[in-house]
């Protein structure tokens, strides 16, 4: 998979759970493993989920991108730049909030 400068070379596996993600929209672990690999969750463990997950990260991280979890909802692919925006501004409100007290 290519963007406009980076090409992300991704296993089968990883490729298949991928393109879900590229909708724009949260995808929930069931829908990923069942859309994306033709397994029934209970039969396709959580924990692998979760090992190429990472490996989906660490692979899209030079392309700027990110998978992240939406408690409730699943992952969601978004932009990196996005993701930082988010961490700072959970912090200002960490640190606002302790200067109200």
């Amino acid at each position: 998979m290519i963007d406009n400068t980076t090409l992300l070379a991704f296993s089968p596996t990883e490729y298949k759970l991928f393109i879900p993600l590229l909708s724009g929209q949260s995808a929930k672990d069931e829908t990923l493993v069942n859309t994306a690999l033709g397994y029934n969750i209970e039969m396709w463990n959580r924990r692998n989920l979760g090992k190429y997950v990472e490996k989906l990260r660490s692979k899209s991280r030079p392309a700027r991108l990110d998978v992240h979890r939406v408690t409730g909802h699943g992952y969601i692919l978004i932009t990196l730049w996005l993701s930082m925006y988010r961490m700072q501004a959970s912090t200002s409100r960490g640190l606002s909030n302790m200067f109200e007290k």
